[in-house]
């Protein structure tokens, strides 16, 4: 009763003796036996489809405490290797290895940048060493990677693809300044932009063609993480260009070749030269006489000129093969493609190459094959694009050289005609609840 009394008057020492039970209690449990509680934290751990990679902090020095899975985010350092990374958080160099041979099925650990951040769900054993229940890490936006110890204690590398929300949006644009710039202001997505461009850069001439007053609708599909708001992939589905009171209708379908744009009766958007090789730009000086910038005197004009910033991308007019990719003396920085029935075109001024582009390499319509730039005799940023036929030029804006490349017909204009409708009816729904 003594003993009572002062341990209940004399709290440093109550917990000190609570802590001595404690400790004697735990060492007579077996020492590769986990509780089950213990047990049902790991199963518990290592069931969950994924980590949250910004819940815990970087932690690459902490103490592997036994038995109790513990979560590390590690941040790549430069110098990092994932071995090395595992084998600080007392994995053995063995498992260590087991661990990114697994991984190396969907990523290579030399492409693990400074940075980049590597899930780790880690048990401490008895001896001090560590064990990797799992290890996760972003393939891309969409897409984690996960390695796990699975039943025959082997390490087995999944693929976890995020479920995203497919949303649809119709937004309508009244042209006040430019396409590009009034289309930003409503909130519309980048990759719609750039597909609405795309499919109406064969007709219009975005500079020339288009007035303060003229208008246009989009219809577009967007996908959506639900946990952060951030949108992943935008399509344009439909879109109305409306110039001069004309309407000009197109329409997304998807064909055996892949995703298209055809007009309202069938018709492809696609003709065998873009009208623009590159998008939102201005035409700055046409085909024809002109008086030289530099020179200062009258000279023929073997092309167009795209006035755009440095870097703007520069596409390929149409299917081809490169045959020059070098500098060309006041060209500057040239690269030059050959096309089907004695056609070929040229690009200007570049500031530089797309990757892979070099003689010999074929290249598809709409292609980023270079960038702007003002590389030989240029005055400022632009594109000096030329046409030619069997050697000799011709002004690229001629109207015969832009026939469509394909028509719908039978069961696939059936299909496209159904799709339409469906479209159709989608806009004119959404513009009706927009108004109301």
């Amino acid at each position: 009763m003594n003993i009572l009394n002062i341990l209940r008057n004399n709290v440093f020492l109550l917990g000190t003796t609570a802590g001595i039970f404690a400790l004697a209690f735990w060492m007579l449990i077996p020492p590769n036996k986990l509780d089950p509680f213990a047990e049902s934290k790991i199963a518990e751990f290592v069931s969950e489809s994924s980590l949250s990679l910004s819940d815990v902090s970087s932690a690459k020095n902490t103490v592997i405490l036994p038995d109790m899975p513990q979560t590390f985010i590690v941040i790549v350092e430069p110098g990092d290797t994932l071995v090395d990374i595992l084998v600080s958080k007392k994995v053995s160099k063995k498992d260590a290895l087991l661990v990114v041979k697994a991984l190396s099925k969907y990523v290579s650990p030399r492409k693990i940048r400074v940075n980049e951040k590597i899930s780790l769900l880690i048990k401490g054993n008895p001896d001090g060493s560590g064990e990797v229940l799992r290890l996760s890490l972003a393939k891309d936006k969409l897409t984690q990677v996960e390695v796990v110890k699975n039943k025959n204690g082997n390490y087995q590398a999944n693929l976890l693809q995020k479920e995203l929300k497919q949303i649809t949006e119709c937004v309508s644009v009244r042209i006040k300044g430019s396409l590009y710039a009034d289309s930003l202001k409503k909130g519309i997505p980048y990759p719609v932009i750039r597909q609405l461009i795309s499919a109406y850069s064969y007709d219009v001439d975005f500079q020339r063609d288009i007035k303060s007053g003229d208008s246009f609708q989009v219809y577009y599909e967007k996908s959506v993480d639900p946990q952060t708001g951030q949108e992943h992939i935008s399509n344009l589905l439909y879109a109305n260009l409306k110039i001069n009171s004309r309407n000009r209708p197109v329409y997304s379908y998807e064909t055996e070749s892949g995703m298209a744009f055809f007009y309202a009766d069938g018709q492809s958007v696609e003709k065998q030269f873009m009208a623009t090789p590159i998008n939102g730009a201005r035409i700055s000086s046409g085909y024809g006489l002109r008086m030289h910038p530099i020179h200062g005197y009258t000279k023929f004009h073997k092309g167009l000129d795209f006035a755009a910033p440095r870097g703007t991308p520069v596409l390929a007019a149409a299917d081809g093969v490169v045959v020059k990719a070098c500098w060309y003396g006041t060209y500057g920085n040239y690269i030059e493609v050959k096309h089907s029935n004695g056609y070929s075109t040229a690009y200007a001024h570049l500031n530089g190459y797309a990757k892979n582009i070099r003689p010999g390499v074929r290249v598809s319509q709409g292609k980023t094959i270079g960038f702007v730039g003002t590389t030989g005799a240029s005055t400022g940023p632009h594109l000096h694009f030329e046409l030619k036929k069997n050697g000799a030029h011709i002004n690229p804006r001629s109207k015969a050289l832009h026939n469509s490349t394909n028509k719908l017909t039978g069961n696939d204009l059936k299909k496209f005609t159904r799709s339409r409708e469906e479209i159709d009816r989608k806009v004119k729904a959404e513009l009706s609840t927009t108004e109301l």
